[in-house]
This record gives C-alpha cells, structure tokens and sequence, in this order.
C-alpha cells in the first residue's frame, strides 16, 4: 500500500501548523503548487539517501553500444553476467577479459545506455545474450496511490524532509529583514530561524532514514 500526493500534501500542510498560511490560503491553487514543489523536492533527495534499487532485463545484440533506458533510470547498478563471468575459470575459453557495463546518456530519443565495451559475438556466444541487471530508478510521487512507489511507513519521513524545504523557502522569504544572529547576553547563535531549524531537521531526517534502509 502507498499513498498519495494529496494525502502527503494535507499531512504537510498539517505539519507547518500556521506557517502554511505564508504559502497561501488554506487550500488555495498558490499554497497547494508550493507544497506540491516541497514535497516532490522531498521524493528526490531519497534517491541519494535511501536509493531506489529494481531488476531490469534487456537483450544484447552484437556490435550494438546503445539500449533504451527504463523511465526513471538515475544509474546502473549491478549485473549478473559479471558474477557469470566470474564464476568461469581463468584458463576457460569461454571467460571474458571484460563485461560490458552501461552507463545513462541522453540522446535525441530520450535515456539510454550505453555500453562499453561494446558487446561482441564472441562474449553473447560465451554468456548469452540475456542481460539481467539492476538500476537505481527515480522514486515516484504521485497524483494515483497505486502510482507511488513509497510505502505507507514511508510518509511520515517524506513529510519531514518536504518541510525542510518549506523552511528554506521562508528562510528565502526572510532574507531581506534585519534580525538578530547571536544572543545579546552570551553570543550564542540563534537556532530558531528557518534556516537553522531547516538544517536541524535535515540532519535528523538523514540519521532517520540512512537507519531504515540498514535495518
């Protein structure tokens, strides 16, 4: 089961408590697109913190370097005719001096991979012509639940981090009044401006979400 963008846009709103009224009435096309923007920022930094990992196939052909990409690709990750190839040993004929690997390019038609080295027929004649990989992919958020590919436990945490953006963006609404950095009395830094409290609440949401993805 996941969740919606709507369902994570009213527990942000929630969330901001009356700071939500500085992106726009409650409810409002304004405040929802600047929430929607917070949310969806929050959905891709867990592509560098908790990555996305699915299994992908495609079929190599000989002397052919490019291959379409899956929508979504960020990266490749891991591919089974490396282990295959290990596996011969080293005076095996049928062992290759080096697996071709992908990497994502942007062409006219769009994501791709590329290759290198390019595969050959002796290298599809020794290890098939299957190749089973694994790619990190873009997390989705969207407007269809069955669409998102988060998880339920997975809401409270993008919330979280989706309000260290609505903080950076009242940090940026502030920037231009005067106040007061340090403590008159002991000149200590304040730590409850937006931009402090935005970067409190990352570094906790970090902790939170790198210890998810060990356990």
């Amino acid at each position: 089961m996941s969740f919606s963008l709507e369902t994570a846009r009213e527990q942000l709103a929630s969330s901001l408590l009356d700071a939500r009224s500085l992106f726009g009435e409650d409810g409002s096309a304004a405040q929802g697109a600047a929430l929607d923007n917070h949310l969806r920022a929050a959905a891709a930094d867990f592509n560098r913190v908790r990555p996305r990992i699915e299994a992908f196939e495609l079929t190599l052909i000989a002397e052919q370097a490019d291959y379409p990409a899956p929508a979504g690709a960020l990266r490749f990750h891991l591919a089974d005719m490396v282990d295959a190839n290990a596996a011969f040993e080293p005076y095996d004929s049928r062992r290759q001096a080096q697996v071709p690997l992908p990497v994502l390019i942007r062409n006219s038609s769009g994501r791709s991979w590329r290759f290198r080295p390019v595969p050959t027929q002796r290298l599809i004649s020794a290890l098939g012509c299957r190749y089973r990989y694994t790619a990190i992919v873009a997390h989705v958020l969207a407007d269809d639940a069955n669409d998102t590919t988060f998880a339920d436990a997975d809401l409270p945490l993008l919330v979280m981090r989706a309000q260290v953006e609505s903080l950076r963006a009242l940090a940026i609404r502030n920037a231009h009044k005067p106040f007061t950095t340090r403590d008159p009395s002991y000149g200590q830094t304040r730590n409850s401006t937006p931009a402090a409290l935005a970067q409190m609440t990352l570094d906790a949401w970090e902790v939170q979400v790198r210890e998810g993805f060990r356990s």
